[in-house]
């Protein structure tokens, strides 16, 4: 099934994108001055609990961007998400309203990384509150578009 990329769809990918790549420049910025060991796990509570060189650092925009590009990938194959069964003439609505979940949740993931980037090159902590906004923001949006996509599928019967 070939799916069309709306307007919103289209700003979120560029959300997406610029996110990304605004991580990569923020580290590559603020490289000099980090400090030579930074946190690179983080507790529940936001507190630095494993410590290492700078370097190992550069793993995490690598993440960020494997996991970007995974989920862009996963993006043109509709067909693969386990969509609700919907009459034939329906599933357009349906689709792109789930690629529009898919991206936004791309984007929360994308967004944590460059936060998470940024408290490690300025050697502060995530904060108690990152954990559980982060958390909200992933499965608020999840919860929310399951709704929206059972309440579209409701409707289309």
């Amino acid at each position: 099934m070939k799916l069309k990329f709306t307007k919103l769809h289209i700003v979120l990918e560029i959300i997406s994108l610029a996110v990304l790549v605004g991580m990569i420049v923020h580290i590559i910025l603020l490289w000099q001055g980090a400090p030579d060991t930074v946190a690179m796990h983080y507790g529940a509570d936001g507190t630095a609990d494993r410590m290492d060189s700078k370097g190992s650092m550069v793993f995490l925009p690598i993440m960020a961007a494997i996991i970007y590009g995974g989920i862009t990938l996963v993006e043109f194959f509709p067909t693969a998400w386990n969509v609700p069964a919907v009459p034939e003439g329906k599933k357009t609505k349906m689709y792109s309203a789930t690629r529009t979940m898919v991206i936004l949740l791309k984007v929360e993931v994308v967004a944590a990384f460059w936060y998470i980037a940024g408290m490690m090159l300025t050697g502060k902590n995530l904060g108690g509150a990152f954990l559980p906004i982060e958390l909200g923001l992933v499965f608020g949006t999840l919860v929310l578009y399951l709704v929206y996509v059972n309440r579209l599928k409701k409707r289309e019967e």
